[in-house]
């Protein structure tokens, strides 16, 4: 699980100075709870208010033999009326995606967790190859169900699931999402988002679609 921004880094801030990077923290420690109390293993990546770089937040998720990547963030829009929530996922691969720096490092970061026979280009790209077709299938899959969970159980209006070439998202091998909880920038929304309680609705309702998609 994945808070975004942190330290630095406050990412949006709503009109009454609600920080994003305290809201997704807080749903994501929440949401950790939630899944370990139904007997899933979680890792953060991170735990407090410091900052992680993009490409760390990705190599740290490599490194811990992961099956899902959530990342958890808070919207924000010129247009204090735009509400609601809304899931990324990352679509079809350039080769310059393919090829990028810091994807090379984590494939690396993955195969070394993998009883299989090292430094064999020919069997590395077979294994990339079924990465990324799991990938690409599971990650949509995962997206709906958990969309359609926050926006039953929250009742906040159902924005759909998008695609985007996010860093985090381009960058990890396994079924990955990005899930913008809400809009700092609606004063409504903003005023939610502050309250604790909410924040623990919005994780219940994200461990809850987790919990469906496994089982499917």
């Amino acid at each position: 699980i994945d808070a975004g921004h942190g330290g630095k880094d406050p990412g949006a801030i709503g009109r009454s100075g609600v920080q994003e990077k305290g809201v997704v923290l807080d749903i994501a420690k929440k949401l950790k709870s939630a899944l370990e109390d139904k007997g899933f293993r979680v890792v953060l990546t991170r735990s407090n208010d410091e900052f992680k770089t993009l490409q760390e937040r990705t190599e740290i998720t490599s490194k811990s033999s992961a099956d899902l990547f959530i990342s958890i963030h808070a919207n924000a829009s010129k247009a204090r009326s735009a509400s609601g929530v809304e899931v990324y996922t990352f679509g079809d691969m350039t080769y310059s995606d393919k090829n990028e720096d810091q994807r090379k490092l984590n494939q690396k970061l993955v195969f070394r967790n993998l009883e299989m026979t090292k430094d064999d280009n020919e069997l590395e790209t077979i294994i990339s190859d079924m990465y990324y077709s799991n990938k690409q299938s599971e990650s949509e899959k995962l997206a709906r169900t958990v969309i359609g969970s926050i926006s039953k159980l929250v009742k906040s209006k159902y924005r759909g699931v998008k695609e985007e070439r996010y860093f985090v998202l381009r960058n990890t091998l396994i079924p990955a999402i990005l899930i913008e909880v809400g809009f700092l920038s609606n004063p409504r929304e903003e005023k939610l988002l502050a309250h604790k309680s909410y924040r623990q609705k919005i994780a219940n309702s994200i461990a809850k679609g987790v919990i469906e998609y496994v089982h499917q």
